[in-house]
């Protein structure tokens, strides 16, 4: 992109062959390492306290689907009576 000029309308950007083999290449590698290395200890820590209530709401999946089920359970009421059912 640098020696188009950052032009990515006009010119097209080119990757060599060895280039796609060498990004191939580090993918395996990535994805072989991971295979075998414990999970890091980030996925596990504790949320940062800016977005704890975002995991504690997520965790409680129950309340949720309480309050999606009234309101499915109201939009159907209004709907029986639009049609003049209710």
């Amino acid at each position: 992109m640098a020696r188009g000029g950052f032009d990515s309308v006009t010119r097209r950007a080119r990757t060599s062959g060895r280039q796609k083999l060498g990004w191939l290449m580090l993918a395996g590698l990535r994805a072989g390492v991971s295979a075998v290395m414990p999970r890091p200890a980030v996925i596990h820590a504790r949320p940062a306290p800016e977005v704890a209530f975002l995991v504690e709401a997520a965790a409680r999946r129950r309340a949720a689907r309480a309050r999606s089920e009234a309101l499915l359970s109201v939009l159907a009421q209004l709907e029986a009576k639009d049609r003049g059912l209710a």
